[in-house]
This record gives C-alpha cells, sequence and structure tokens, in this order.
C-alpha cells in the first residue's frame, strides 16, 4: 500500500509542476502579446496575481 501513495504523490507532483509550468507560460505570451507591455508589467509589480485566468479576465487598473 505504501508503494502505491508512493506512485500517487509522484503524479501529484508532477501534475502540479506541469500546472506551473503552463501557467508560466501562459502569462509570458499574455504579457509578450500585450500592446502596452510596460503598464502591464508595472501592474503585476504592484499587484501580484495568484493565475493567468485573473489577467484574462479582471482588466488592469489603470496606471
Amino acid at each position: 500500500m505504501s508503494g502505491r501513495r508512493s506512485g500517487l504523490a509522484d503524479f501529484l507532483l508532477t501534475a502540479l509542476a506541469v500546472v506551473v509550468l503552463l501557467q508560466s507560460t501562459a502569462l509570458a505570451w499574455v504579457i509578450l502579446g500585450s500592446p502596452d507591455r510596460d503598464r502591464l508589467l508595472a501592474q503585476l509589480k504592484r499587484q501580484p496575481i495568484e493565475t493567468i485566468v485573473e489577467v484574462c479576465t479582471v482588466p488592469p487598473a489603470e496606471a
């Protein structure tokens, strides 16, 4: 049974790593594709985000 738990833990850690990698890639893609990259980066420095969904759904505050 402990071998099964270890396999599950390995799977979950790998899945988490993949999610983090995809989220980082998506955020970079949004930033690089933004027409006002400097304003978006300044907004992210002032108010960090938890997920890429926040960038896509919530309009950034006016600078």
